[in-house]
């Protein structure tokens, strides 16, 4: 989602930057399962879950032809990541089975990680992430804070 108007030419000149949000899983498949992160997270691209360590690498700096910055042209710097704490246990009823659970969702951290970096003054133009975190209250917040 844009957070500005852009132009080529005046757009080349300032530099844009853009940042990209993405969540990943470290998997441990050998590694017993600790009390917090180590659990099992569902992973869409296999279509199955695995064992590991569910990280929300939050927030690319991704900065391009900015002359005088503090980044060279072409930079990406990590400025913010979240891990997945699982830390609550709840019964399914349907799979009659426990699993566990964080007291926050991935949409909800989303927000928190793009509101830290507007209050961090990060100045960006655009928001990149997986479709994933397309909901409404995503593009709300993302509107707002602009």
């Amino acid at each position: 989602m844009a957070l500005g108007q852009a132009t080529g030419a005046s757009n080349r000149r300032r530099g844009w930057r853009t940042l990209i949000i993405d969540d990943t899983i470290e998997e441990k498949p050998y590694t017993d399962e600790s009390e917090l992160l180590l659990c099992w997270h569902y992973e869409h691209s296999k279509g199955r879950s695995v064992k590991g360590i569910n990280l929300i690498k939050s927030a690319l700096y991704h900065v391009e032809g900015a002359e005088g910055e503090a980044f060279p042209p072409g930079a990406c710097v990590a400025v913010a990541f979240e891990l997945v704490n699982k830390s609550e246990w709840i019964f399914e009823e349907k799979k009659q089975k426990w699993r566990r659970r964080s007291l926050e969702t991935k949409n909800e951290a989303y927000r928190r990680m793009l509101s830290a970096c507007k209050d961090n003054r990060l100045k960006f133009r655009y928001v990149l992430s997986d479709v994933f975190y397309s909901a409404s209250q995503n593009m709300s917040h993302i509107k707002r804070r602009s």
